[in-house]
């Protein structure tokens, strides 16, 4: 699947960290088509969106867009209004961001 294969080139050391956005330096340019390819799999409703991978890159979109290096501004997506829709995704994309705020902050020695 095109967007597993997106998430594993992102996930590759070094790392570009920006605020929460945790995305491969070398990579980091297929974060905008990353982003396009989950939209899609948003809009048809596809079960694959609910997966590993889909959550990691939607994860890491609200935090590229705080950093406009690798032309992520040219592309206006339209998960903002998408994932709201579909409330079993909106849900589990919450339950999956608090999670990753949760091992942040027992990495820092502290509790959510």
């Amino acid at each position: 699947m095109l967007v597993a294969c997106l998430d594993a080139l992102l996930r590759r050391p070094p790392f570009n960290q920006h605020g929460q956005c945790h995305v491969s330096a070398k990579f980091s340019w297929l974060l905008g088509p990353a982003i396009h390819a989950v939209e899609r799999l948003v809009s048809a409703r596809s079960e694959a969106a609910m997966r590993e991978p889909a959550l990691a890159i939607l994860l890491n979109a609200p935090g590229a867009r705080q950093w406009h290096d690798h032309g992520f501004d040219a592309y206006k997506d339209e998960l903002g209004d998408l994932v709201p829709a579909w409330p079993g995704l909106n849900d589990l994309l919450f339950w999956e961001n608090v999670n990753a705020a949760r091992i942040r902050l027992i990495d820092e020695g502290k509790r959510l």
